[in-house]
């Protein structure tokens, strides 16, 4: 009887653990080929980090999706502005982190007209603040 309760209770988890895996909800995209035009905030992350999408979450919630410019670090289309922008996605100018080796970082937000970077995820308000004093 145990052997029975403790298959069926393995068997729900493991549908858990798979229905979550495939419906969670994908606001990724590749901007790389776009024009920086009308765009706030570049955003650096990489598919399957779980800090670059809690931060796409809370940027969801906070109605700001239209205003990042995704950038997917391993998206060969996006080479071209990780390199123009490498200052601060690979030497991490005006950032957060001081003292680290060079290399990309992710999640990593860079505000399109001061510069100001930040690396790392963010708390939700954190976030507002971060596209609050983007100007």
């Amino acid at each position: 009887m145990k052997a029975k309760i403790l298959i069926i209770l393995s068997i729900i988890v493991l549908i858990f653990i798979i229905a979550t895996t495939f419906l969670k909800k994908d606001y990724y995209r590749v901007d790389c080929e776009k024009d920086l035009k009308g765009y706030d905030v570049i955003f650096v992350y990489m598919r399957g980090c779980k800090h670059c999408y809690n931060d796409l979450i809370n940027i969801k919630e906070l109605n700001l999706l239209d205003k990042i410019y995704m950038v997917d670090a391993s998206n060969q289309k996006c080479k071209n502005i990780i390199k123009e922008y490498s200052d601060y996605i690979i030497y991490h100018k005006n950032s957060n982190l001081r003292n680290v080796p060079k290399g990309i970082y992710v999640p990593t937000k860079i505000c399109i007209y001061n510069n100001k970077t930040y690396i790392g995820s963010m708390e939700k308000e954190e976030l507002k603040s971060f596209f609050e004093n983007c100007k």
